[in-house]
């Protein structure tokens, strides 16, 4: 089990939370998640728009800033102590995974987080893509 730094698109790493704010959270089944963020901090001098897509989810959560989400004792120590940069992480190797039985039958399943300004979100699913948008969203 590692924390790893997800490279994002064509921004590489995208650090400090405060570079990401949630504008919309759309949910269209309970296996289907899109956030809407805005992006901005010192690598992107212009504000940007990114749709974040969570797709055949196990577990979706989205909780304050200060709280450990679904994390056990081992994963919050390691995501509290990590030297990760970037406000997009995976833990690979996911305990989380490895103890559900039902999980381990899909060998695709990714344990994502991602802080923003207010706060984390936390997904295990299947697929996780980041998407550019061309303009602000409405």
């Amino acid at each position: 089990m590692n924390l790893v730094d997800l490279s994002i698109l064509d921004y590489g790493l995208i650090k400090g939370r405060d570079s990401l704010n949630i504008i919309e959270i759309k949910s269209y089944n309970p296996k289907k998640i899109e956030v809407i963020v805005s992006l901005f901090n010192s690598e992107c001098r212009n504000e940007m728009f990114l749709k974040i897509i969570f797709e055949d989810i196990i577990i979706y959560k989205i909780f304050d800033d200060d709280i450990r989400g679904v994390l056990n004792d081992e994963e919050f120590n390691m995501y509290s102590e990590s030297d990760t940069e970037s406000v997009f992480m995976e833990i690979k190797d996911s305990i989380l995974v490895k103890k559900n039985k039902r999980l381990q039958k899909n060998k695709n399943l990714r344990h994502i987080i991602i802080e923003t300004y207010d706060f984390k979100i936390e997904c295990v699913c299947e697929i996780f893509t980041v998407e550019k948008l061309s303009k602000k969203p409405n």
